[in-house]
């Protein structure tokens, strides 16, 4: 800027020059001044020329800052959509950071609540586990006061079977002597009685409850064989293991037995002994509800 000052300034000095020159020029002789003429028009024209130089050159200077200026502007334009987009990812950025924050404090308070449920479930584990080993105690005294009892059971029904066996060998030694009296009996009518029709029918009567009674001691003798044979299979009807195949056979035929003692009975309506014996047993099916897994 200070060049194109200088020369600005240094024809202005020139035309000042030449200004006086003419004046001086103007106050001389008219010959004098034709001769002094030319000179300063010369110098007065290089003097313009030189103003237009500076002036072109001023002006070229110009409009090369001012190219200069436009570059800046332009380059600083794009570096501010630089800085703009760059600013633009930066609060993207955040905004995804901002996101992520969020779901792993979400992610916290899930694994927090989820350490919770955790906590409550292994409590409560904890609280079947011990409930488990008190109905387990539970169910251990039961057992063992129901194996006392059965055994109290089949030791007594035992004992009564046998005085019932002792009481029906009774009563066949009194049917036998009742036979031989009845027979001593028929012997007398047949010797007495001459009537033939009157004898057969005393007979007819003497057979039908002959062997009403001979039927009763068969039916009896049955139902002891059948007990007899429940007895042997040593099953616990109240009981099923379901793994042991041997242990099911048996106790599926103590069950085919007891209904063939219950069918039995109920058909030649026998005594109340034996359908006390039937109930007894028959009860443990119908009441039992335990199945377990023992295997040999």
């Amino acid at each position: 800027m200070t060049k194109k000052t200088k020369r600005t300034r240094k024809p202005s000095a020139e035309l000042s020059s030449s200004a006086a020159e003419a004046s001086e020029l103007l106050n001389q002789p008219l010959k004098t001044r034709k001769s002094q003429i030319t000179v300063p028009l010369l110098r007065l024209q290089l003097g313009v020329l030189a103003v237009v130089v500076a002036v072109m050159s001023l002006m070229s200077v110009i409009a090369w800052q001012y190219w200069q200026h436009q570059k800046l502007q332009a380059d600083w334009f794009a570096q501010e959509q630089v800085i703009f987009n760059q600013r633009t990812q930066i609060n993207e950025l955040l905004v995804e950071l901002d996101d992520q924050l969020q779901q792993q404090v979400a992610l916290k308070a899930d694994i927090s609540t989820a350490g919770e449920l955790l906590a409550d479930q292994n409590l409560s584990m904890s609280l079947l586990d011990e409930e488990v080993t008190r109905l387990t105690g539970l169910l251990a005294d039961r057992d063992k006061q129901l194996k006392v009892t059965k055994s109290t059971y089949q030791r007594n029904l035992s004992s009564q079977l046998k005085r019932e066996k002792a009481r029906l060998r009774s009563s066949e030694q009194a049917l036998a002597q009742e036979k031989q009296m009845l027979a001593a009996q028929e012997a007398a009518v047949k010797s007495k009685m001459g009537d033939v029709s009157e004898w057969e029918k005393k007979k007819a009567e003497f057979d039908k409850l002959y062997a009403s009674s001979a039927l009763e001691v068969e039916n009896e003798k049955r139902i002891d064989k059948l007990m007899a044979q429940f007895n042997s299979l040593r099953v616990d009807l109240n009981v099923v293991n379901e793994c042991d195949k041997d242990y099911l056979y048996r106790y599926n035929e103590a069950k085919s037995v007891l209904n063939h003692i219950r069918t039995f009975i109920q058909k030649y309506e026998m005594k109340q002994e034996y359908y006390f014996y039937v109930i007894s047993n028959d009860s443990q099916i119908t009441s039992q509800n335990r199945r377990l897994c023992l295997k040999e």
